[in-house]
């Protein structure tokens, strides 16, 4: 899940939006070998934007597969990619650059809720001053890379990255 302007460093997927395939290092090494053999097998998005007024409806519609008529109703989040994941045996991590939310703030809230660990990037003050460096982004990702013991050879565990 990608939301906002993040790094495409730690992205890989960008660049198959951008039909740059595979994805090789500065040694011409493959970087991407997973994603290449499930190509076939993604569906992928391109340009799947939405403003600011309607992200609070559209977030919470394609991370449950609901429609709009039932997004009044809570129960209908039940069964959503995050807790999907989570009975699967994943560890969900959900990164944020917003603010936290009050649990009935937003019906993202509640999917986010779900997750094991949330991270919010910025403080709960509307008022403070967000630094658009992605320097935070950055070691943030960094961090819970060693966290949850990934390395770019194997990871430990079943892990999912909310961003």
């Amino acid at each position: 899940m990608i939301n906002f302007i993040i790094s495409i460093r730690y992205l890989t997927l960008l660049a198959y939006m951008r039909n740059k395939l595979p994805m090789v290092d500065s040694h011409n090494k493959v970087t991407t070998p997973t994603l290449d053999i499930m190509q076939k097998n993604m569906l992928i998005f391109n340009h799947a934007i939405s403003p600011a007024p309607v992200t609070i409806l559209s977030v919470p519609i394609s991370l449950s597969n609901i429609t709009l008529y039932q997004l009044k109703d809570k129960a209908h989040y039940a069964y959503n990619i995050v807790s999907l994941a989570k009975d699967a045996g994943f560890k969900a991590t959900w990164i944020s650059n917003q603010g936290r939310s009050g649990k009935s703030n937003s019906l993202i809230t509640v999917i986010a809720n779900m997750a094991d660990n949330k991270i919010h990037l910025f403080s709960d003050d509307y008022n403070a001053e967000k630094p658009h460096d992605l320097k935070i982004f950055e070691s943030t990702l960094l961090y819970e890379k060693k966290k949850y013991g990934c390395s770019t050879k194997k990871i430990s565990g079943r892990y999912m990255l909310f961003i």
